[in-house]
């Protein structure tokens, strides 16, 4: 019965299954039909509703035919840039440059031997129906590696467009930092003057012994149904970081899924998120620690307005084998009208005795002395709370790695 309710979802209706690795979204479509999609008492999406969003009818495109960025506004990062437009690899834009130690081939170019033990592996075994959706349709991505003992100086930019209304796009990117080697990374998300388009983006990462990866992650998607999920494997002494920066979406929801897997990892997580008008922006995080004398630190800040509605839900799970930990977690929201909305539930379920773990959230609106205080001094209140503003994001733009993203997002509020 569950299956026929599923594939009745306006959302799979006419989608033909991704041929790029058959067998995997075959095997994940027949796992998305046993489980269905999120309904209103599923657990881990009770405060993100997703009923109109299946009900709605998407379409893939089937190629990429932009020749130039002229009305796109994203940070200019000088190093290799993929850009998938609608989840095509787009070769008019795309400039992948010639770095030792870095290959980046699409999905659908890849030596196939190099990645099929590894690919979908964690999104397949996640419980989560859109990461299935996923793999059994997804339309083609980017595969990034970087070999053992090679630190890449130049930031790598993947770059995701979306440019039609009632576009689907089941994007995917793999990424495999192998052991003694480092790589940063940006991922902007943008669309063409709010697109009514539904992005399923799915990455998933793994970290040799003593790899770090930093992963600067954009989303101006006005208009958009917007779904991004990352699943991260973290061997012995890796160091893996991602800032999420979300400004725009109609509905946006980020889930992170880290399992530390090795001894002596740090693991950090950054987020601000800022919805308006009505906007719903959702963070979900799970971090598992599963091996001792680690690490890990999250710092997320929500600001809301209008009518619009913020989510946090952090879940930090420190396994029995895992002593020594260091788990920190930190949410912070300013809500800016009687209308807007957040909920914020951060969680730790510990299983060892020998850890310092801590959460804590707070919700409040700008210090009104503050803002006197500066008005009182001549500045106007527009100007006063954007001081406030940047006062209060500092904290998640300090952690940016990209020099030239952490200078975008400082001007956006100045």
């Amino acid at each position: 019965m569950e299956q026929e309710k599923t594939m009745k979802h306006p959302v799979l209706k006419g989608l033909d299954k991704s041929t790029i690795f058959s067998d995997i979204s075959e095997k994940a479509l027949r796992k998305l039909e046993l489980i269905g999609f999120p309904k209103r008492e599923t657990e881990e999406w009770k405060y993100t509703r997703v009923n109109k969003l299946l009900k709605s009818s998407y379409h893939p495109r089937s190629e990429a035919s932009l020749k130039e960025l002229n009305n796109w506004f994203f940070p200019d990062i000088k190093g290799p840039t993929i850009v998938l437009e609608n989840g095509n690899f787009n070769p008019y834009l795309s400039c992948l440059g010639d770095n030792s130690g870095l290959n980046i081939e699409t999905l659908d170019n890849v030596n196939k031997s190099v990645i099929e033990d590894n690919f979908g592996s964690m999104s397949y075994n996640d419980q989560n129906a859109f990461s299935l959706f996923n793999l059994a349709y997804f339309q083609n991505g980017c595969y990034i590696e970087v070999e053992k003992k090679n630190i890449i100086e130049q930031t790598v930019h993947v770059v995701h467009l979306s440019t039609d209304n009632q576009t689907l796009v089941n994007s995917r990117l793999m990424i495999h930092v192998n052991d003694f080697s480092e790589l940063n990374l940006v991922q902007s998300f943008v669309n063409n003057s709010n697109t009514d388009a539904f992005v399923n983006h799915v990455t998933e990462i793994k970290l040799g012994v003593n790899a770090k990866l930093s992963i600067d992650k954009i989303q101006q998607v006005e208009g958009e149904q917007h779904i991004c999920t990352e699943y991260v494997d973290q061997s012995d002494e890796s160091t893996f970081k991602i800032n999420t920066l979300t400004t725009d979406g109609k509905l946006v929801r980020n889930g992170l899924n880290i399992y530390v897997n090795g001894e002596n990892c740090n693991s950090f997580l950054n987020g601000l998120f800022i919805p308006k008008n009505e906007n719903h922006f959702d963070n979900h995080t799970l971090l598992e620690h599963k091996k001792p004398n680690c690490h890990s630190s999250e710092c997320y800040k929500g600001i809301i307005d209008d009518a619009a509605t913020g989510v946090f839900n952090g879940k930090v799970i420190v396994h029995e084998d895992a002593q020594k930990i260091m788990a920190y977690q930190q949410n912070n929201n300013i809500v800016l009208s009687d209308k807007a909305q957040i909920n914020a539930k951060p969680e730790l379920e510990i299983y060892a005795d020998d850890v310092k773990c801590s959460h804590g959230s707070t919700t409040g609106q700008f210090d009104e002395e503050a803002l006197f205080y500066l008005m009182a001094r001549g500045i106007k209140k527009e100007s006063a709370i954007n001081l406030l503003m940047n006062g209060f994001i500092s904290e998640v733009i300090e952690e940016v790695e990209s020099v030239e993203v952490k200078k975008y997002f400082f001007n956006r509020f100045n």
